[in-house]
């Protein structure tokens, strides 16, 4: 899995399938999941609107959720399709967690931004 800068610097911790975010302007993520994977990314962000937006390519079935830091699902996308695409508000500047499935049958590579 694959990070890249945004706007501002990017610190990035690759641990056991799980990335750490660590800035709050848009910043890109890009990876490839096998079908019944899942990929996690986490940082903080200010309080405020956000979204995350991912394009996938092949012919995957990506869902992504994301959970703020209590663990609350907080936005949520299942549809069958290989774009998943959320929106959600954060009252306070906290750390959230982004996850992305593939409940297709086929191998997905994906790049996305969350701002």
């Amino acid at each position: 899995m694959k990070l890249n800068t945004g706007k501002k610097a990017l610190v990035v911790l690759a641990v056991a399938g799980l990335s750490v975010l660590a800035m709050a302007a848009a910043q890109t993520i890009e990876g490839r999941i096998l079908p019944g994977d899942a990929e996690k990314y986490t940082g903080t962000f200010n309080s405020g609107r956000h979204r995350v937006i991912v394009d996938g390519y092949g012919s995957g079935d990506l869902d992504m959720f994301v959970y703020d830091e209590d663990g609350d699902l907080l936005a949520k996308d299942t549809l069958a399709d290989n774009d998943p695409m959320v929106s959600f508000h954060l009252p306070y500047r906290q750390r959230i967690t982004i996850r992305i499935t593939n409940a297709g049958d086929y191998t997905s590579s994906y790049d996305g931004y969350v701002e």
